[in-house]
């Protein structure tokens, strides 16, 4: 799956990852700004459920304004 989500990346294609997956947890630590880029990481770790739902929700409605 990384190798999916990191061509994403070299693409300019947007892509979503949790701070609970190896590429979300490593990009979010050596990344300064990792938006910039185009990655947009969900906080899993430190968030309740209904939080982390809603910052998903937050970046699709994002993300639909680049595929307009």
């Amino acid at each position: 799956m990384v190798t999916v989500i990191a061509e994403c990346t070299v693409m300019g294609i947007p892509n979503i990852s949790t701070n609970l997956s190896g590429f979300g947890c490593f990009m979010q630590q050596h990344i300064a700004d990792p938006m910039s880029y185009g990655i947009y990481i969900i906080d899993r770790h430190f968030k309740c459920v209904e939080e982390s739902v809603q910052q998903l929700a937050q970046v699709h409605v994002l993300c639909s304004f680049f595929a307009a």
